[in-house]
């Protein structure tokens, strides 16, 4: 099932940016965001340079986004849904190092010089995805999808060195 943009909360991106945008977080300021965020969706179509680090996200929604630059480090993405977006580019790298991601989807998403290194990945989909440059060395993945993906060479090599699936 695929929900409405109605059965979600418009994040209100003013009021979460500078906390975004802080690489200095404490854990208690990391807590209050993840729970702010929670079963929202962005309506900003560019995110870039923003740190997702250490947080908790479920339910939220990045359908149709340019993602450049941001960090998912030690992160941890429950049924998230990133369907139609566009996560890293050429010139910048987005990172998933170490994060859990259960249920997430990226369905239909182009994925550039993006690292997923050590991260563990159970029942995602990458479905008819695009990834070049992308890395899941010493990562996890459990019944993770790949389904009509493809696998380009442009910007560096897609590598499972060490990857466990």
């Amino acid at each position: 099932m695929v929900a409405n943009a109605s059965e979600f909360n418009e994040i209100n991106f003013d009021t979460i940016l500078p906390k975004l945008k802080n690489q200095n977080r404490t854990s208690d300021e990391d807590k209050e965001l993840s729970s702010m965020m929670d079963g929202m969706y962005f309506t900003e179509k560019y995110l870039k340079d923003l740190n997702f680090s250490k947080l908790t996200l479920k339910n939220l929604t990045f359908n149709g986004k340019i993602i450049i630059n941001c960090k998912f480090d030690y992160s941890t993405l429950e049924n998230c849904r990133f369907q139609g977006a566009q996560i890293g580019s050429k010139d910048g790298e987005t990172t998933f190092n170490w994060a859990i991601l259960e249920g997430t989807d990226f369905k239909d998403t182009e994925i550039w010089n993006t690292s997923f290194y050590g991260a563990y990945l159970k029942d995602a989909t990458f479905e008819k995805s695009q990834m070049s440059g992308v890395s899941f060395v010493d990562s996890i993945l459990l019944n993770v999808r790949f389904d009509k993906s493809l696998f380009e060479l442009y910007a560096g090599v897609t590598d499972f060195d060490g990857a466990i699936h």
